[in-house]
């Protein structure tokens, strides 16, 4: 897990795992899928640079699409509550077919996703960042894509002035 910036021990393995990041998290947008705690819940192989989502209890979406695939092939979403009470800790189950956001939580939560996962990116793979960002798939949305685009701006603006 990494709740900071990304640290593998060796640069060429930082940039091929934030190639790797910065991709999946793209065509998660794509997908119409947002998750804005994804950025701690990202395992990164240290050898090759893998980066492999997990935990995605938190993910809403930007679209009906997403949920219709998964309504089409027979899937329900379960939501889980972690509950400590007194007594003892139990899990409270139930189930959610609607999780889908309106396009303007969607693009606040999708910018706020993105804005994390920037923050994981070291300053020696900016270069690299930038090479993903201008040529990764694009949302569906040129106003969200220009949202996430100026959010990477303000971000590599912010660190490189710190």
């Amino acid at each position: 897990f990494m709740s900071s910036e990304l640290g593998l021990g060796n640069s060429e393995t930082e940039k091929k795992a934030v190639r790797n990041m910065l991709e999946t998290a793209s065509q998660m947008l794509k997908a119409g899928v947002v998750n804005v705690d994804q950025w701690h819940n990202i395992l990164f192989d240290s050898k090759n640079g893998d980066a492999n989502f997990i935990d995605m209890e938190g993910c809403h979406f930007l679209t009906r699409d997403p949920l219709q695939v998964a309504n089409d092939a027979g899937e329900v979403f379960e939501a889980r509550e972690h509950l400590f009470e007194p007594g003892g800790y139990r899990v409270k189950t139930s189930w959610s077919s609607q999780k889908e956001l309106s396009p303007e939580a969607g693009q606040q939560q999708a910018t706020k996703m993105m804005s994390h996962i920037f923050g994981l990116i070291p300053k020696h793979a900016f270069d690299e960042a930038d090479m993903i960002m201008d040529s990764r798939v694009r949302s569906g949305s040129a106003e969200l894509d220009a949202l996430i685009d100026k959010e990477w701006q303000q971000h590599k603006d912010f660190r490189r002035s710190s």
